[in-house]
């Protein structure tokens, strides 16, 4: 739980001094008030910054994951007072989706070979942003072309000083799979093990920043990622009249713009193969987010960029190249 940080340490300041036998589900329905009214929990007179609902809910969720687990280690008695909770509803907010040629304007615009591979990392593969950052060397096969997913890049926050720290894959069992990669992709792969020689970097990792450490994402983003848009032409003017790089386009949206494509190209009965690909924890969770993408009848179209049906890319139970 230490990697949710600022979430943890927000719920642990508003309900901190109180019992845990004693929490009901009125503190949470108070810290939610306050936190979506800009009200400091701990009694302060200072207005504080409004959180939006969805940012509420996933406070409510941590509460109610953290209490769940102190349950079923005999911590706490349950129920789980958070579940009791009714969730402020969030208004739908359409996720920027690119289209397959802006995504290959992005891979062009990328200067350097470990961008321009790392690009194409979130384009083709939809990998998130830390398990691109965590992948190594070793999890790339060249006889099969593929890449295991299997451990993730985070930041320590405890105990300080903040640090980046590899560790095995924490989200869920699926997100641990075996993806197949481009031609192009392979040969860029190649080319950074090529470099890298006989002495790898500390970590052993395909992408690191300029000191051979683990890439932190708000420096990616300010050092290469905004240069690199505003050099494929996705700006925008602010209110000052200054061209700036658009804003909320990151690299998750190259992600969620993959799978988007994909289940353009198929109905919705290829979703458990999707779930796959992208690790999602389930084939709901996969139908709920990309179910208004599926489409109607095609089942199994030439897939872009990779050259190869989707079908055998996300697939768990592959061998582990090791």
């Amino acid at each position: 739980m230490r990697d949710y940080g600022p979430a943890l340490n927000d719920l642990r300041a508003a309900l901190g001094g109180v019992l845990a036998r004693s929490l009901t589900d009125e503190h949470f329905e108070a810290y939610k008030r306050a936190k979506l009214d800009g009200i400091d929990v701990r009694g302060g007179e200072a207005a504080v910054r409004r959180l939006a609902a969805s940012t509420v809910n996933k406070r409510l969720d941590l509460a109610r994951r953290v209490i769940d687990d102190a349950v079923r280690r005999g911590s706490m008695a349950g129920p789980n007072p958070v579940r009791e909770v009714v969730r402020p509803r969030a208004p739908k907010r359409e996720q920027m989706v690119l289209s397959e040629s802006e995504m290959r304007r992005l891979i062009e615009a990328a200067g350097t070979l470990e961008l321009r591979a790392l690009v194409r990392c979130f384009c083709e593969l939809a990998l998130r942003f830390s398990e691109a950052t965590g992948l190594p060397i070793a999890a790339y096969d060249r006889s099969q072309r593929t890449v295991r997913i299997r451990q993730q890049a985070a930041e320590r926050r405890d105990p300080k000083p903040l640090r980046m720290i590899i560790k095995d894959y924490a989200k869920s069992p699926w997100g641990i799979r075996t993806l197949r990669v481009s031609g192009a992709l392979a040969a860029e792969f190649d080319a950074i093990i090529a470099i890298e020689g006989d002495k790898p970097n500390e970590h052993g990792l395909l992408f690191t920043d300029t000191r051979g450490g683990i890439l932190r994402e708000p420096n990616f983003l300010r050092d290469q990622w905004r240069p690199m848009l505003r050099r494929a032409g996705f700006v925008e003017t602010d209110a000052n009249g200054r061209v700036r790089a658009r804003n909320g386009l990151t690299p998750h949206v190259l992600r969620h713009s993959r799978a988007s494509l994909i289940a353009s190209r198929h109905s919705e009965l290829f979703a458990p193969k999707l779930q796959r690909f992208l690790g999602h924890h389930s084939v709901t969770f996969t139908l709920e987010k990309y179910g208004s993408h599926f489409s109607k009848g095609m089942l199994e179209p030439d897939e872009y960029l990779t050259g190869s049906d989707v079908a055998e890319l996300g697939d768990p139970s592959a061998p582990d190249p090791r």
